[in-house]
């Protein structure tokens, strides 16, 4: 029964660690639309955005739409490019710097 719970705990602090790193890159991205490095972005609605495994819809300053996805370790990562290689994926760890956060989500949605 112990393990049980030692598992149930992993797995709750795994999906808040994944919110955490969600929230992290909503304040990261309304601050790049406050400095107008990006013009606007909205949570994927994953019945309308086009991308499976999208977090984020992003309009870049030229206009351009991309996908984004968040993962809260490397490990989410490397399934995510395995599975939805298509989608620009950003990595936020507990206590990155928002600025750091916003420079990666900056690169990766810059990448042609």
């Amino acid at each position: 029964m112990a393990g049980g719970n030692v598992l149930r705990l992993i797995n709750q602090v795994s999906r808040e660690r994944g919110t955490n790193a969600v929230i992290l890159a909503g304040q990261a991205l309304e601050l790049l639309t406050e400095t107008q490095r990006i013009i606007s972005y909205w949570e994927a609605n994953y019945d309308q955005d086009m991308h499976e495994g999208t977090d984020f819809q992003v309009i870049l300053g030229d206009g351009a739409e991309r996908p984004l996805q968040i993962k809260s370790s490397w490990s989410g990562f490397k399934k995510a490019r395995e599975n939805y290689p298509e989608v620009p994926c950003v990595v936020i760890e507990p206590g990155d710097p928002i600025v750091t956060i916003m420079a990666n989500i900056l690169h990766v949605l810059e990448r042609k």
